[in-house]
């Protein structure tokens, strides 16, 4: 199948989007299919500098990558639909995957069937949405997770049958090999406990900040952000336990998770929903899966489809003593044990090629 796939995002860039995008075309690829990504030449995210994109995502070049030329702002957003839906009539794909709503109409009008990926709630996107699915051509609306399935089919969207929405869990490869585990600086003879990720409140780093001085027997590991967000985070947890590693390229990452024998995931709720229904399925956790390592979560409703108690120590979001207290309560016996159930719930329900096979099964039913 000739698949075009449109996505407005930067790549290559350090976004979760940009990694979930990549690793979809890949996938997709492994499957048999020719895969076309479509993005914008021009993006706010995307690194400036040159660089593979391959090697930059550990991905083998089993895809082709096409940057369209278009002005920053509205009129280029407009442009950039315009230009990917010319491109589908030269062409001439089978299917147009779309993360842009906009490319994914316009392509639908012109007589392509359509799947669309929403991955964040509704908001004022379900006018659009409806103009699609009266095209006929909408295949699918796929989502990421239960709570945003839910959240779409709850609109009641005219045009819009439920059961042409479902969710596709996000999804990565297991590893191909050992990794060399990265030398880690050492200020303690304790646990290796990381953090992998942007430096942001809502991510979790106000819990490690308050973390840190309850563990002083082990080495805490912060690796991500920039050097303003390191300029911000290190003053406050300015302790010989924490280090900070600052950004490292998406390839040289699984080195680093190699070397930890805990892996930290406190997301705070949604700014945007402070009730507690986020709106994100995390990519970071897939690669803590993929490595086998246990993994020390907030307990709420997004991390819950991809972990439960079996795979993970669900732990009350922000309270740190409760977190101290569960990683002293860790011995190696219980490490091994949560690592290993979590590396089989990968590859037993997101590994990326069974997702994106599950996806397949959509298009040729809804064919």
């Amino acid at each position: 199948m000739r698949i075009m796939y449109v996505a407005y995002s930067g790549l290559p860039s350090t976004t979760a989007q940009s990694i979930n995008v990549a690793r979809a075309c890949s996938a997709l690829a492994e499957l048999g299919h020719e895969v076309s990504l479509l993005v914008p030449s021009a993006h706010p995210m995307r690194l400036r500098e040159r660089t593979d994109l391959f090697r930059f995502y550990n991905l083998p070049e089993n895809f082709s990558i096409q940057y369209v030329t278009a002005p920053k702002g509205r009129l280029g957003r407009t442009i950039f639909t315009w230009k990917t839906a010319l491109e589908a009539r030269r062409w001439r794909p089978d299917l147009v995957m779309s993360r842009y709503l906009k490319s994914g109409l316009l392509c639908a009008r012109l007589g392509f069937p359509v799947i669309y990926e929403l991955h964040a709630p509704i908001k004022g996107k379900g006018r659009v949405i409806s103009k699609l699915a009266r095209t006929g051509q909408l295949r699918s609306l796929v989502t990421h997770t239960n709570e945003i399935l839910r959240e779409v089919r709850g609109h009641h969207l005219p045009g819009l049958a439920d059961e042409r929405v479902y969710a596709i869990p996000n999804g990565r490869n297991p590893l191909a090999g050992m990794v060399a585990a990265k030398t880690l600086p050492k200020a303690t003879d304790g646990l290796n406990i990381g953090y992998v990720g942007k430096l942001q409140a809502q991510k979790g780093l106000d819990l490690i900040r308050a973390l840190a001085p309850l563990l002083p027997g082990h080495d805490i590991h912060i690796v991500g952000g920039d050097e303003a967000q390191i300029a911000h985070w290190r003053p406050q947890m300015d302790l010989p336990n924490v280090h900070f590693h600052g950004y490292v390229p998406q390839a040289e990452v699984d080195a680093y998770i190699a070397a930890l024998d805990v892996c930290l995931l406190p997301n705070e709720p949604h700014p945007e929903n402070p009730a507690g229904v986020l709106y994100s399925s995390p990519m970071k956790v897939l690669d803590y899966m993929a490595h086998g390592k246990a993994i020390l979560a907030s307990d709420l409703a997004e991390i819950r489809e991809m972990l439960d108690n079996d795979e993970a120590v669900l732990l009350p979001q922000g309270d740190a003593p409760a977190w101290a207290e569960a990683i002293e309560r860790l011995d190696r016996a219980r490490l091994d044990a949560l690592g290993e159930a979590a590396r089989k719930r990968l590859a037993r329900e997101h590994f990326a090629m069974l997702g994106r096979s599950f996806l397949e099964r959509g298009i040729q039913w809804w064919g």
